[in-house]
């Protein structure tokens, strides 16, 4: 029969190991915790980016094909339709609503972007807008967000409501 040495041994190793289980399950519990919240945090982001794609999609508009818009071939650049864009993913910064880009005047300055032949990355563009019919504008190009291509300035344009992507004063850093 063990002695009292060996119990007490077999009670200090069996407590040890009670304590490790126990602090084990402990930490699992916490990670669970913590995975069940991101997930939680996941879906909610999820929703949250959803509901704001389908806003961007019910504000959409077709723009029409004859509009009088640039083209690359014959202005050097074209307009990004990005209320079309904005139906797939979410911009940064978001862009104004409808019914904001509808309360646009004569004087107004918005901040389209545009696509150049020989350049991969948007190019913004600032308007001074001049004259509107319904969700039709004409303007005239107030600054240009790149030095190379301030040959575009005073340029007179004629965009859509899902062009704008922001009505704005010029940033200081743009080429004017």
């Amino acid at each position: 029969m063990p002695g009292l040495e060996i119990w007490i041994n077999v009670v200090w190793i069996a407590g040890v190991l009670v304590i490790a289980f126990v602090l084990q399950r402990r930490n699992w519990r916490a990670e669970k915790a913590e995975e069940a919240a991101a997930t939680e945090r996941a879906r909610a982001r999820h929703t949250k980016l959803g509901k704001a794609l389908e806003s961007y999609r019910k504000q959409y508009m077709p723009t029409p094909q004859h509009g009088g818009f640039p083209q690359a071939d014959r202005d050097g650049f074209e307009l990004l339709d990005l209320a079309l864009l904005a139906t797939e993913e979410i911009p940064d910064p978001p862009l104004p609503r409808l019914s904001e880009k509808r309360k646009i005047g004569a004087g107004d300055l918005v901040r389209l972007a545009a696509l150049v032949p020989e350049d991969d990355d948007p190019l913004d563009l600032w308007v001074a807008v001049e004259d509107r019919e319904g969700d039709h504008f004409g303007g005239s190009v107030h600054a240009v967000g790149e030095a190379e291509f301030a040959a575009f300035k005073g340029h007179r344009i004629a965009f859509h409501t899902n062009h704008i992507g922001e009505i704005v004063i010029p940033p200081t850093g743009a080429v004017h």
